[in-house]
């Protein structure tokens, strides 16, 4: 049942030309980061590897326990590598499919979420990036920020089958294979880690 997951493969627009937001404090937490009143509840990522991008797709889970509403600017880091150009396609959309403005920074973006009280709700950010290198990374170390672990994370590799997969860290998924088409898949649960998904690849 695994290459049935495709929870996002339809390809939504680019929000490039909406205007910038102001910033207000920025808080780091995991694969982006938050303040000490929204949680990172749980994380679920595929990454669909070409010969020469990937295409990742991310639902990510916020929870406010307070009775609050709360509204928090969060930052998005993407790897500093010369063989990782910054994502040329960026989507942020909320639980409703409504696109949020973002900002784009040097190496992340910046933007900004509302969260009712005693709620939980879902972020889908979904990016391509060109990788020259046969390389790509994907930033993972910052859950040691957090103040607690992630209840769990999720990370589904679709390996095109233009290509051998050299080297996948962690190393520890089930592999799938289904047509011409690998399917790694990595699971966590209380979730965090000082390490980086890394990915290596050569054409056959």
């Amino acid at each position: 049942m695994l290459p049935n997951i495709k929870f996002n493969s339809a390809k939504k627009p680019l929000l490039s030309s909406v205007p910038f937001i102001s910033l207000g404090l920025v808080f780091a937490l995991s694969s982006f980061c938050v303040g000490n009143t929204i949680i990172f509840h749980s994380e679920k990522i595929i990454f669909e590897v070409h010969p020469d991008h990937c295409h990742v797709s991310g639902i990510y889970t916020l929870r406010n326990d307070s009775p609050e509403t709360v509204r928090k600017m969060l930052y998005f880091p993407f790897p500093e590598d010369e063989n990782l150009p910054f994502p040329h396609t960026i989507c942020i959309t909320d639980a409703d499919n409504n696109p949020i403005e973002y900002q784009k920074g040097r190496t992340g973006i910046h933007f900004p979420v509302k969260i009712p009280s005693k709620s939980a709700t879902d972020i889908t950010i979904t990016y391509e990036q060109a990788t020259p290198g046969k390389y790509f990374e994907y930033i993972l170390d910052t859950t040691m920020k957090w103040h607690f672990p992630l209840v769990s994370a999720e990370f589904i590799l679709i390996v095109s089958p233009e290509i051998t997969l050299e080297k996948i860290l962690p190393g520890d998924y089930l592999l799938i294979q289904n047509g011409s088409k690998s399917y790694y898949r990595i699971y966590r649960e209380n979730f965090r880690t000082a390490d980086n998904l890394r990915l290596q690849w050569s054409l056959k």
